[in-house]
């Protein structure tokens, strides 16, 4: 049985609105999912890049208690928090590059989603970062050895019934077009790491 994670913030755990408390987490609402595939969520509303290198490494240390085996994919998000609360660009790089480096460690396939794009990137420089941090992700795939889903690219902010009221989090349609593009680079991302299973 293959098992895949996916892991980060709220637009990981599938949160409509701010304070609400509905859900469509993209890792169930796509209709993707393998059969043959153990699908759980780490996806933490709130949670930082700074916290998620060692949340990772508990859970692949931890898998197999928690999940009844090892972790073969994760797919993650994350990073919409740390820009939103002035994180240095430098430490939330760092921070991307360890989830790499801990996916690899763990010999689990890693898919970075890119940080979508939200209301707040009109203000002061906060879209620049944006879209530095996710050239980052773009760039250093092959250097860090992950597959890229462009969610910014793919989900353009103010995209027709793509994203909510508080112009942060998405709607059940947004979060099932995350899993649907997460499901088919994970699909591939999956083949390579259990061949030999």
């Amino acid at each position: 049985m293959v098992k895949v994670c996916f892991f980060g913030d709220s637009l990981v755990a599938g949160m409509v609105s701010s304070g609400s408390d509905k859900y469509y987490p993209p890792s169930s609402v796509s209709a993707r999912a393998k059969p043959k595939w153990t699908v759980v969520n780490e996806g933490i509303p709130g949670d930082m890049l700074a916290e998620m290198p060692s949340r990772l490494n508990s859970l692949f240390r931890d898998s197999a208690r928690k999940h009844r085996g090892s972790i073969d994919a994760v797919a993650f998000m994350g990073g919409t928090n740390d820009i939103r609360m002035g994180r240095r660009t430098d430490d939330i790089l760092n921070d991307l590059r360890q989830v790499a480096e801990t996916s690899s460690r763990h010999g689990a396939a890693l898919v970075l989603m890119t940080i979508p794009g939200n209301s707040s990137d009109a203000v002061g420089e906060i879209g620049a970062k944006r879209a530095g941090i996710n050239d980052f992700i773009v760039g250093a795939s092959e250097e860090l050895n992950y597959t890229v889903v462009d969610i910014s690219s793919a989900i353009p902010f103010g995209e027709g019934g793509m994203y909510g009221e508080d112009g942060v989090h998405m709607t059940r349609k947004g979060y099932k077009k995350v899993g649907d593009l997460a499901f088919q680079a994970l699909s591939a991302a999956v083949k390579r790491v259990t061949k030999d299973k």
